[in-house]
């Protein structure tokens, strides 16, 4: 007597877990943001390489068809510290280079929220690079215009300028930051006196080469150049003070006026 065979069903194609799913898709969004990461890193070193090739060509007046080792070490310095900032967590805390409110006082400069070490050097680190860039700049100006005993005493000036500044921040953050309040306006006064914009300032420069009077808009440029650096050292350390990780802690009832 025949048996008949059992037939035996097909299994149906196993369907990816729901887990794998959204781990493939996390993996994917996490190495999207990593290769945005390092092309925001890179896209940044070249820019400010070309800024600063392109005011150290200025200074010189001298321009060259690629930017020479110095310019390309201070404008590639840009890569390695924002993806440090990135790793440190600087994004979640934020780097403004704002004045606070005129009205806070030397209390309202304690830290409020708590900082790691590690994200506060970070930041400072960034902050002071991109604070002494256009310091930097301002100097090549005067190396290139000034001799050298007058160029000396513009160094020590600058210097003993940021040193007063950081001394006068840690001590009376309040009354800084009323003062950088205050001055505010110079910046803006010395950018419409080189045209307001770019395309005027370049026009106002090409008009001063031919009647060589270069001189002018040299020293116009260049006091711009120290007001920015100094705005940015200035904003810069009052947020770092603001958030300085070895401060003792508010008091409880402490409130922000």
């Amino acid at each position: 007597m025949a048996t008949r065979r059992r037939r035996i069903p097909a299994r149906p194609p196993r369907r990816p877990s729901r887990r794998g799913t959204l781990t493939a898709r996390r993996r994917a969004a996490w190495a999207l943001r990593f290769a945005g990461y390092v092309l925001s890193g890179l896209a940044l070193a070249i820019l400010l390489t070309g800024l600063v090739w392109l005011f150290h060509s200025l200074a010189l007046r001298s321009f060259t068809r690629w930017p020479d080792q110095t310019d390309i070490l201070l404008g590639s310095a840009a890569a390695p510290l924002s993806w440090w900032a990135r790793l440190a967590g600087v994004h979640r805390t934020g780097l403004q280079f704002l004045v606070a409110p005129p009205e806070w006082s030397a209390s309202d400069f304690r830290p409020h929220t708590p900082v790691s070490w590690h994200t506060w050097l970070a930041k400072a680190a960034l902050a002071l690079y991109l604070a002494f860039l256009p310091l930097l700049g301002a100097l090549a100006f005067a190396r290139s215009a000034l001799p050298r005993p007058l160029f000396a005493l513009v160094v020590a000036v600058l210097t003993g300028m940021l040193v007063v500044l950081l001394l006068a921040i840690t001590r009376w953050p309040d009354r800084v930051n009323r003062f950088v309040a205050r001055a505010e306006v110079l910046g803006f006064i010395l950018a419409g006196l080189l045209g307001g914009s770019a395309s005027e300032a370049a026009l106002l420069g090409l008009s001063a080469a031919r009647q060589g009077r270069i001189g002018f808009v040299t020293l116009l440029l260049s006091l711009d150049l120290v007001w920015f650096g100094l705005w940015l050292f200035a904003t810069g350390c009052l947020q770092l003070w603001s958030e300085r990780p070895w401060a003792a802690p508010p008091a409880p009832d402490h409130q922000r006026s």
